[in-house]
């Protein structure tokens, strides 16, 4: 038996059921008055749960044990129009974690028609924050490279991922500063002289 990656419980998954009760301050409020979003993700990029016979159930009713990035994506130059629906989506993954006590709530999502793509962040105090828009295959390597640091970042910010040597992994009692800036993080300016020495 190989020892597993931490890439090893990384999953992509399409058309993901997305539903969520928004629950204000004041819950003494009735469920009827209560406001529920409900939609497909595109896609959504997790953890999933750990293989036992249990969870393997799970598993093919694709659910992640921790959503790192919600991806958006629409027709040919619509991206614009993916906007609400992903801040939307984000703003209700970021108020469950607030409702779990996470030390960091932020969340990752990506608005994209396969040729161009924004990256949004809304961060633990709720702010949101947008990159650049990236424009396939000009920006190839740096639309790649934040994918690599969001997922990078998302992991270790897991609840349930493994500390690593430094035990820095964003578990309960860490408060670490997770702030992304996708213009200029060390991915998205790619070292060209680095690619093949052939």
């Amino acid at each position: 038996m190989k020892t597993p990656t931490p890439w090893d419980d990384i999953r992509v998954y399409g058309e993901v059921s997305f539903t969520h009760t928004i629950l204000p301050e004041n819950t003494t409020i009735p469920a009827y008055e209560r406001t529920t979003v409900t939609g497909r993700l595109d896609y959504g990029i997790g953890r999933i749960l750990p293989g036992n016979a249990m969870n393997d159930q799970k598993q093919r009713m694709r659910r992640f044990q921790s959503l790192l990035i919600i991806i958006e994506a629409k027709k040919y130059r619509a991206v614009d129009q993916a906007a609400a629906q992903l801040l939307t989506y984000l703003a209700c993954l970021r108020e469950s974690r607030i409702r779990r006590c996470r030390t960091d709530s932020s969340v990752y999502g990506v608005a994209t028609d396969g040729y161009l793509f924004d990256f949004v962040m809304i961060t633990h105090d709720g702010h949101v924050r947008i990159s650049k828009r990236f424009d396939v295959p000009r920006d190839m390597l740096e639309v790649l490279g934040c994918l690599r640091h969001i997922l990078e970042k998302t992991s270790l910010m897991s609840p349930n991922s493994t500390p690593g040597k430094d035990g820095d992994a964003g578990v309960a009692g860490d408060h670490t500063d997770y702030d992304m800036n996708l213009d200029n993080n060390q991915y998205s300016e790619p070292n060209i002289d680095a690619e093949d020495d052939d």
